[in-house]
């Protein structure tokens, strides 16, 4: 997809295959606060050269137009199932699931992005690729 870019070390593809401006959740549990609205984001991890290992939705951020940042979450949308909160890929296998994020009702979401190996430090990431931040129209 255009927009999208790997660096780093790549222990798995990740790629952003839809995103929904104004999502429904799929339980009451989930509905976003007064003055909120959920967004989400549908993510295909493919593991490359090795075990992928990492929680599903961590990585994943929303960037609106003011540059402010909100933190993916687990939940399932309407239009789909949520990534796994435990994601372990052999290499070779693939796996596709939504990551939501409520965000202010009248902000402009203009990015997605997605870090793997989420919760490694830094000097330990065996997948620390980024999926650079994809312009959204």
């Amino acid at each position: 997809m255009p927009g999208l870019a790997v660096t780093g070390h790549v222990q798995a593809d990740v790629t952003l295959t839809k995103h929904e401006d104004n999502a429904e959740p799929s339980l009451d549990i989930l509905a976003t606060p007064d003055g909120q609205r959920l967004v989400a984001a549908e993510f295909t991890i493919l593991s490359t050269d090795a075990t992928y290992d990492d929680p599903g939705n961590l990585g994943a951020k929303v960037i609106d137009s003011t540059g402010k940042v909100y933190a993916g979450k687990s939940g399932d949308p309407t239009v789909g199932e949520s990534l796994d909160l435990a994601l372990t890929l052999q290499p070779g296998e693939k796996t596709t699931g939504w990551v939501i994020s409520n965000v202010p009702q009248d902000s402009r979401i203009t990015a997605v992005t997605c870090r793997t190996d989420s919760l490694a430090p830094a000097d330990q990431r065996r997948a620390h690729g980024q999926v650079e931040p994809r312009r959204l129209r």
